[in-house]
């Protein structure tokens, strides 16, 4: 059973790269503002609300609902009928979290923030640069303090911070 769990903790950290191969083309084909929509959602907004995210997404001028209804229609984001809140595959998910990992080594130097940890140490070391365009921040996940330095780098630029 331990073995299973791990196989399965490492496949959603780094996925099977022949899947990845095949999912890859889906995104190369997409223009600027459609993949910067497309990282954001796979980031930050899988679940959100779809109007939310277009407000949000809206604010860099990116003709957010335009590029969403791209992404429904190359079946790579699908929208709840139940709530509105935008969905995507876990598979397109992790090629889209792979696609972001794959900018750095460093998670300070990644475009997209994720993961609590490497949130919760590039936000109490001050380590973010200006790539930093998007963190998401679930404080629900864990009770620990972080502190946000309003004079870090990263603000001041597109940076969309969501909290769950």
């Amino acid at each position: 059973m331990h073995v299973w769990q791990s196989e399965v903790d490492k496949l959603q950290a780094y996925p099977n790269a022949e899947i990845q191969k095949k999912l890859r083309p889906s995104f190369d084909g997409l223009d600027f503002d459609q993949k910067r929509i497309f990282l954001d959602i796979a980031c930050a907004f899988v679940g959100e609300n779809r109007d939310f995210v277009a407000s949000v997404l809206d604010s860099d001028d990116c003709f957010a609902n335009a590029n969403i209804e791209v992404l429904v229609d190359k079946s790579l984001i699908s929208i709840s009928r139940d709530d509105n809140s935008l969905q995507m595959h876990e598979l397109i998910r992790s090629m889209a979290r792979e696609i972001v990992r794959e900018e750095s080594n460093w998670p300070g130097h990644r475009s997209r923030l994720w993961i609590l940890s490497d949130v919760k140490n590039v936000l109490n070391e001050n380590k973010a640069t200006e790539t930093v365009e998007v963190l998401h921040l679930l404080q629900e996940e864990s009770s620990e303090k972080v502190h946000i330095d309003a004079t870090s780098k990263i603000f001041g630029h597109r940076l969309s911070v969501s909290q769950g």
